[in-house]
């Protein structure tokens, strides 16, 4: 069988390729992930023991990695400051850019401080509240106080 073999530093991005080329490939043909190695040296033996025909590399291997670990220490920062409750406008914008470069997909959904959006959460939950007291006064059941 032959093989097609995806590179990246990236697991997400590395298995989302593969899983859609395989799914295109004629019949004869697999597509397999590559595994980052230690060494440069030691990718020839690996696709010649696996019988790889093709290699698709990431064009910067690393990078990813190298950037995250260097802004993970401002993502720290910057986390304390919110939990805090001493992070500025300006923070929350910084946090928000570091969350969605790194890919935590962790937002607030506004600039809003920690205590207006657990007050906000308050007054929904209240509302529901009523919403449900509503709904069994209406089903002819006495409303949970």
């Amino acid at each position: 069988m032959r093989k097609i073999a995806i590179l990246d530093d990236r697991a997400p991005q590395r298995e989302t390729l593969r899983t859609l080329i395989d799914t295109v490939l004629p019949k004869g043909w697999e597509c397999i992930a590559c595994p980052l190695l230690k060494s440069v040296n030691e990718y020839p033996n690996w696709l010649i023991d696996k019988d790889v025909q093709v290699l698709l590399a990431d064009q910067v291997l690393n990078e990813q990695a190298a950037e995250v670990g260097s802004q993970l220490d401002t993502l720290g920062e910057l986390s304390k400051k919110v939990a805090a409750g001493t992070d500025t406008a300006t923070d929350r914008k910084k946090l928000r850019a570091l969350q969605t470069f790194i890919g935590l997909g962790v937002e607030r959904p506004s600039d809003k401080t920690r205590a207006e959006l657990l007050r906000s959460l308050e007054t929904k939950l209240d509302e529901l509240d009523a919403v449900r007291g509503k709904i069994e006064k209406f089903l002819g059941k006495k409303p949970k106080k």
